[in-house]
């Protein structure tokens, strides 16, 4: 279900910013005495994110449940002159743009977190989102960008990945049951996620991370970029060179604008309002959302990820020289053929009729009722050596 924001002139990091001045007890305003010092979102600003959140607060890669936690784009430690800048190109008031904004405040797991935090992801929004803050970059005065998507709910991104992500699989688990999906480099099945982050924040973060980029790696983000464009958008013929250029120049005329000499106005407070720090024994240091509770065995994902890498390679080794359809001179071929007698012995017609009771009556079978795992003819083939015919209908 999508939620509706109720954003008016003011955003909501402004609320938050006129709440936190508002207490008193001291907990939400020493800032750099606490101990480690780290920034996080402020309790206050974390459920104003969990409630306009379109995934309730679930991972937006995964859709995962446990052991998520907040991921910034805009960084919590952006200095006082990077947001002094940004509050003036985006239509903001002066020490009106609270990085701890809940539209600055993407849930992910810890491990997502950690990959972006290592800038391997790149998000990218929609096509027509880079074209339209292009356009509102070229205007004359800056445009309120947090007015202008006020009345859009939620928003749509694109993972795009740097190259040595190459040879990493993931492994997604639908929300209700079913298969799991594998997804594996340039990884344009992955997207897009849905999200309440706002574009403007997404911008900032996806141009630093490509202005890193060099060389040859450069290449290999457009491209997987370009494979994303063509699986979502077949026929509209955008371009990751040319849609990368214009994010380029989005940030860039950002940065460029010349601030108003009148925009320094001392209305609210003459100093910052940085973000909140908290004790590590109050809410650790990585803003966590829910607890870490496995509900699926690692190694079973593990497993799904090998059979993925075996089928990228053995794709690869296929695009080169074609599949062989015949083995020759393979020892373990050759071994089975030196057998005196065949591996398992033939069944006779009615096998299954008198070995099934014995099946029922073992307590291993009550348990195994999952055949994905271990099945009867698993069982016949381990105790008896002997393969069961494929069961008839009624029997």
């Amino acid at each position: 279900m999508l939620c509706t924001l109720d954003s008016g002139s003011v955003t909501s990091g402004d609320d938050i910013y006129d709440a936190r001045r508002r207490t008193s007890n001291g907990s939400e305003s020493a800032f750099a005495h606490l101990a480690n010092n780290t920034p996080t979102f402020p309790s206050l600003a974390l459920k104003r994110a969990q409630e306009i959140d379109p995934n309730g607060a679930r991972c937006a890669v995964t859709n995962t449940r446990n052991d998520i936690v907040t991921c910034p784009l805009l960084p919590l430690t952006s200095d006082d002159k990077t947001l002094t800048q940004l509050e003036y190109a985006w239509g903001m008031g002066w020490r009106r743009l609270d990085v701890s904004s809940p539209f600055n405040a993407l849930f992910v797991t810890k491990e997502w977190r950690q990959q972006f935090v290592d800038n391997r992801w790149l998000l990218f929004p929609e096509p027509h989102v880079i074209l339209s803050l292009l356009k509102l970059a070229k205007e004359q005065n800056p445009v309120k960008l947090n007015k202008y998507f006020q009345q859009q709910a939620t928003f749509k991104y694109y993972p795009v990945p740097q190259p040595s992500l190459r040879d990493e699989v993931i492994v997604e688990k639908p929300y209700r049951g079913g298969a799991h999906t594998v997804h594996t480099y340039p990884f344009a099945t992955l997207g897009p996620i849905v999200t309440h982050v706002r574009p403007h924040f997404v911008v900032e973060n996806t141009y630093a991370k490509y202005s890193a980029v060099k060389g040859y790696e450069s290449h290999e983000v457009t491209e997987a970029f370009q494979a994303v464009l063509d699986m979502h958008y077949p026929g509209h013929g955008y371009e990751a060179v040319t849609l990368f250029f214009n994010l380029s120049q989005v940030s860039n005329k950002w940065a460029r604008r010349e601030v108003a000499p009148t925009f320094r106005r001392h209305v609210r407070a003459s100093r910052r309002l940085m973000p909140v720090y908290r004790m590590a024994s109050e809410w650790g240091t990585e803003s966590t959302v829910s607890e870490s509770k496995e509900t699926e065995p690692f190694d079973r994902i593990e497993w799904i990820k090998g059979i993925a890498r075996w089928q990228v390679g053995a794709t690869l080794e296929a695009d080169v020289d074609g599949w062989e359809l015949n083995v020759f001179n393979d020892t373990q071929v050759a071994d089975y053929r030196s057998e005196p007698e065949l591996v398992f012995k033939s069944s006779p017609t009615d096998m299954w009729h008198s070995w099934r009771p014995s099946w029922q009556r073992d307590s291993k079978g009550n348990h195994l009722k999952d055949s994905t795992y271990f099945s009867s003819n698993d069982w016949a083939a381990l105790e008896f050596r002997v393969l069961l015919p494929c069961a008839r209908p009624g029997d």
